[in-house]
């Protein structure tokens, strides 16, 4: 089922209540997460990608300062993460490196002046680096290093960094919380959700890019209709994008088949494929229909 829509209308990214948890963890899987954490290996969906060349996030600052961080994505029993609360801001415990300082004492060392607890099974997740355009030194690109790690005992005494507030959040919360995009980018990473179960299933998708409409910041121009899965939550925060392929005319609402999921190697926002009922596509032709957006990203079709 679809309906024509306007050519027009712009993106709004609307954060909505009643998100759908994919693929939720539960206790069990959660202890043993944390368990495989403090051991040398990990649960399959766990830092499946992990990445060590850099991802660079937000708008290009003409020479930034650059400041060399690790910032900690810190479990506990109950699968939440432990963050920071500076201002209403959001942030992983973490901070600089000092001179001849180790990534893994840094990481330790930050968590404990920051939240008072201390860490163990920390394992590296990746790199990515942050411009911070109104950063409290000056413009700036924080060079990010980050690692997974499993709470212990806090000592509140141990806290300097009085002006932070520790707490814990769920991975939901936090991806609709105020939060630098390389620190969601890491959370991502250990709990990436994998958006496969949708592939086969019929889904509906709200189009907010359709068909012959300009994007609203860059100087390119919609070939397909594109748009979103409400009430759905995903690795940016926001709506499961979609992909709708096969149709010709401008739509407002599509319902239809999902049959691959776009997956973004260096991005935190894959995208499903849907068309009509019954309809097949092959890899090369869903990666052409697509090109006009994944020529940026280093992407690949799953089934």
């Amino acid at each position: 089922m679809w309906k024509r829509g306007r050519k027009n209308g712009e993106r709004t990214n609307n954060i909505r209540c009643g998100y759908v948890c994919l693929s939720p963890l539960s206790t069990g899987v959660i202890s043993t997460l944390c368990q495989l954490l403090l051991q040398d290996s990990y649960p399959v969906t766990i830092l499946k990608h992990m990445i060590t060349e850099p991802i660079q996030f937000g708008e290009t600052i003409n020479n930034p300062l650059e400041r060399v961080s690790v910032y900690g994505v810190i479990l506990n029993d109950e699968g939440k993460i432990l963050v920071v609360d500076v201002n209403e801001t959001f942030h992983l415990p973490g901070g600089g490196i000092d001179d001849s300082e180790e990534e893994k004492a840094a990481l330790e060392r930050e968590t404990l002046e920051e939240t008072g607890y201390s860490i163990s099974g920390i394992k590296l997740i990746g790199k990515a680096n942050q411009y911070l355009p109104k950063a409290s030194l000056g413009p700036m690109n924080k060079l990010g290093t980050f690692y997974s790690a499993v709470a212990g005992s806090q000592d509140s005494s141990r806290r300097v960094e009085v002006d932070h507030e520790p707490g814990w959040m769920s991975f939901d919360e936090i991806m609709k919380a105020p939060m630098a995009e390389f620190q969601k980018w890491a959370i991502d990473q250990v709990f990436e959700r994998d958006l496969r179960g949708y592939i086969g299933k019929t889904v509906t998708v709200v189009m907010d890019r359709q068909l012959g409409t300009k994007h609203p910041r860059y100087d390119f121009i919609y070939p397909i209709n594109y748009g979103y899965l409400p009430n759905t939550v995903s690795g940016d925060g926001k709506e499961i994008d979609a992909y709708v392929l096969g149709i010709d005319v401008p739509l407002e609402e599509f319902e239809g088949t999902c049959i691959a999921v776009i997956h973004r190697l260096n991005d935190n926002k894959d995208k499903l494929v849907v068309v009509l009922e019954g309809k097949t596509m092959t890899d090369d032709q869903i990666m052409e229909s697509v090109e006009f957006q994944e020529k940026w990203f280093n992407s690949s079709v799953l089934r």
